[in-house]
């Protein structure tokens, strides 16, 4: 049958519509087209159900393109998670259709998915379940550890020795190398401005008793540990006529400092340490005596606690002293001889201050 210009472009337009789904009607499922009818006919109503056909109620197929169920949106092209983002397969950027918390724009979680379809998958996150690594290091007080990336994507606790605040007690605990008054979170501290123990007088002529350079801080775990202090006698030139007798309450001391009885006695707040009473001697005479000229070393021994010395009894040590700022002094007192016979008092006085923290 031959159509006429006119006709072909009718009937070719009509075409074009049903194939774009445009205007979809509800017909009943008995009378489809199955387009064996000649163009330009009726619908001779043979059609069966399932042919492919355009119609309300048919389900909506796949890779298609059309709509077949007549919802206005095809399959492929929805929004099937409804949240807001069109799926890659119909050219828009939800990487998974099926999951409404994943989406372009959306929180990246430690959950091992693309949840922000960046194509990373936890980029954001510290680190991956499983994964181990070193931690800390092996400066000052630190020692080096291991740690374990936890599930939710953070590092566990490390096995290793942390650094913590500085505390100016003689370690290192912050692990930056620096100790106490080198290191610049102590550097403003009292015991960090102030010298340790220059101090000192001196009535006998040419002699003086100094500390050199050292650490004047120490923690109470120090303390009980056992610490030591020096300090020197320094003599000029050789003195002679000196008479140095015994410091302690039994005078059962000898020279011990080059030539000179010295008492070691640590103190303040409230608390005291000194080897004062060791108990009592048979009488001594005392002659005089020549210093040496020279420096003359010694050092001050100390186990943290209170003590006045052993007695004649066994006195127990005491307490530990607390924290807190002391002064340990070194004295000497007796008398000497000057050229002109003449008999004179003396004292040699040196002083340090020690501090005790946490």
């Amino acid at each position: 049958m031959c159509l006429s210009a006119k006709k072909f472009g009718l009937v070719a337009a009509l075409l074009m519509v049903t194939a774009l789904g445009i205007g979809c009607q509800s017909y009943s499922s008995s009378f489809r087209d199955d387009g064996d009818d000649a163009i330009g006919t009726h619908d001779d109503g043979d059609s069966a159900q399932g042919e492919g056909e355009v119609d309300a109620g048919t389900e909506d197929g796949f890779d298609n393109k059309l709509d077949q169920d007549c919802d206005g949106q095809d399959a492929n092209c929805c929004d099937q998670d409804g949240d807001g983002y069109e799926s890659e397969e119909c050219g828009g950027h939800d990487c998974d259709d099926n999951d409404p918390n994943i989406h372009p724009g959306a929180a990246d979680i430690c959950d091992g998915r693309d949840n922000d379809c960046d194509g990373s998958i936890d980029e954001n996150s510290m680190c991956q379940p499983g994964d181990i690594r070193e931690c800390s290091n092996n400066i000052g007080e630190c020692r080096i550890g291991t740690q374990e990336c936890q599930e939710g994507c953070f590092w566990g606790e490390c096995s290793g020795v942390l650094p913590t605040e500085e505390m100016c007690d003689g370690l290192d605990k912050d692990c930056d190398g620096d100790v106490d008054c080198d290191d610049i979170d102590c550097a403003s501290a009292s015991y960090c401005t102030r010298e340790c123990g220059t101090d000192g007088t001196s009535t006998l002529p040419g002699v003086s008793i100094g500390f050199p350079q050292q650490t004047c801080v120490f923690s109470l775990a120090q303390a009980a540990d056992g610490i030591e202090v020096s300090y020197h006698l320094t003599v000029e030139e050789d003195l002679p006529g000196v008479i140095s007798p015994p410091m302690d309450a039994g005078l059962c001391g000898s020279p011990d400092v080059g030539g000179l009885h010295v008492m070691e006695y640590l103190g303040g707040n409230d608390q005291a340490y000194c080897v004062c009473d060791i108990g009592l001697c048979q009488p001594q005479e005392w002659h005089e005596g020549t210093l040496s000229a020279g420096v003359h070393l010694a050092v001050f021994s100390w186990d943290g606690r209170n003590w006045y010395g052993p007695s004649d009894t066994m006195n127990p040590k005491g307490d530990p002293f607390p924290v807190g700022e002391y002064t340990l002094n070194v004295i000497s007192v007796g008398t000497r001889v000057t050229s002109a016979g003449e008999t004179v008092g003396y004292e040699v006085l040196g002083t340090f201050r020690l501090y005790l923290v946490p």
